[in-house]
């Protein structure tokens, strides 16, 4: 068994829907994927008493909390079941959250799985603090419609509470329990990778180099270009969110703005680096060698580029003209940002207020029918 335990950020939705969507490739390679999920994480933690998700979707089946023992055993019991009814040698679980188990359910996870494998292996990405940071910095924005500016609170950096801040060491519950022979920290970078492809590399990781390229999956979760980012963070900033009814639909449109490279600038990921440091020296401990260094991506002393490319996409799509959105010295300040928000906010509908006409007109239905209700006629469907 190879337990693939994320971290977030680091290619696992990747890895799961590839090896999910190609039952096939997996069987000839001799893989087996449980169908517990496409993701394993939720139903998993689910097993072990965690109850911090609203739902779980577990073969195909949506349960809402608190889940009922009858429902969990019934979760556990399939999947044990699918388990020892696969007669591929090597199988495979992942969920990026399951470095989050404490060393209780970690054991009582170890303990469920023990007696059906040989040897259960545990296999764990890790990125940059950078890359990591500046992706936490735009999941935070899209998925909670947090400003970014809000990742470096003084506060909770210094309490390493910030989700700016990769928590290493908290694969050092695994190491403890399955052992550091069986703990496989691998570094998420192209440059690391076999082949330079994570599916190759991960292939590699659990003996079955041919399987990675016979996936051939495909990157999800694309970053958005640093151009969008200003301008969704710009929205979310100035927007309380009680009346942030055009979010989705202004995140939605800005997937396809084309631009450069996102990063977070050089101020913030000092701040990271200063911070990270505990976590930083725990991993290249765990490792046994260095791997990360204080080397900055070109792109956090750049920012958003405003290429003729992304200026052309903004006129046709707002309906606007450049030279009105830059500022005297040609660059693309608050000002300039507020403009390209309205314009992105005159496109979206607001889904509060589509929600509220949608209520207006149910209720008007059922008024009109109590009415001709009262009236004495007969409705026949």
């Amino acid at each position: 068994m190879y337990m693939h335990i994320g971290m977030p950020k680091s290619g696992s939705t990747s890895i799961q829907i590839s090896l999910s969507q190609n039952p096939d490739e997996c069987r000839v390679a001799d893989v087996f994927y449980p169908s517990l999920n496409w993701n394993h994480s939720k139903p998993i933690l689910s097993m072990f008493g965690d109850d911090t998700k609203t739902f779980i979707t577990a073969y195909g089946n949506r349960y809402h909390y608190p889940l009922s023992a009858t429902d969990l055993e019934s979760i556990r019991s399939r999947f044990l079941k699918e388990i020892v009814d696969s007669d591929c040698r090597t199988h495979v679980i992942s969920g990026e959250t399951l470095h989050r188990l404490t060393p209780e359910r970690c054991r009582a996870l170890r303990a469920m799985l023990a007696p059906l494998y040989d040897r259960i292996r545990i296999l764990a990405y890790v990125r940059h603090p950078f890359g990591w940071a500046s992706s936490r910095a735009q999941f935070s924005l899209k998925r909670y419609a947090r400003p970014i500016a809000s990742m470096f609170d003084p506060e909770m950096l210094s309490s390493m509470q910030s989700p700016a801040i990769p928590k290493y060491s908290r694969l050092e519950t695994f190491i403890n329990e399955f052992g550091a022979e069986n703990v496989d920290i691998r570094v998420f970078d192209r440059q690391h990778f076999v082949g330079g492809d994570l599916l190759q590399d991960f292939g590699a990781a659990i003996g079955k180099p041919d399987l990675g390229r016979g996936l051939g999956g495909a990157w999800t979760n694309v970053a958005y270009s640093s151009e969008a980012v200003a301008i969704l963070d710009r929205y979310v900033s100035r927007t309380p969110r009680l009346i942030m009814g055009r979010f989705a639909n202004i995140r939605t449109s800005l997937e396809d703005l084309p631009g450069s490279k996102y990063s977070l600038p050089r101020r913030d990921l000092a701040k990271v680096w200063t911070c990270c440091q505990p976590q930083v020296e725990w991993l290249h401990s765990a490792i046994g060698r260095e791997c990360f260094h204080e080397v900055y991506p070109a792109e956090a002393d750049r920012g958003p580029v405003w290429s003729d490319e992304t200026v052309e996409h903004l006129e046709r799509r707002l309906g606007i003209r450049w030279k009105n959105v830059c500022d005297r010295s040609g660059t693309v300040g608050p000002r300039g940002l507020d403009l390209l928000c309205d314009g992105f906010e005159r496109l979206a509908p607001d889904a509060r207020h589509k929600s509220l006409l949608t209520r207006a007109g149910l209720a008007g239905l059922v008024g009109t029918l109590r009415y001709v209700r009262s009236t004495g006629y007969r409705l026949v469907r």
